[in-house]
């Protein structure tokens, strides 16, 4: 089992989201605790560049997230809308 912690600024945007939007992030956290990349019920793809980086699509929002293999720990570290700033 991981341990999913969200970054002070993820957390506020998530908190600015739609509440539809805001129940499929949550469902999102709570798979990620059991499956830290979720290929089979998330749009979920490895960052370029980046050894234990990953996306998650969710509508129009992206969600970006660090997994520690071996702390057994995922750190998301953003939630945008999709710009094209959005990985940078």
């Amino acid at each position: 089992m991981f341990i999913v912690k969200v970054s002070r600024k993820a957390d506020k945007i998530s908190q600015t989201l739609d509440e539809k939007t805001q129940e499929r992030v949550l469902h999102l956290f709570t798979i990620l605790e059991n499956s830290p990349v979720p290929t089979s019920s998330f749009d979920v793809t490895k960052l370029t560049n980046s050894k234990n980086g990953y996306r998650v699509r969710i509508g129009d929002i992206r969600i970006l997230y660090f997994v520690f293999w071996k702390e057994n720990a995922i750190e998301v570290t953003k939630i945008e809308r999709k710009k094209d700033r959005t990985y940078k």
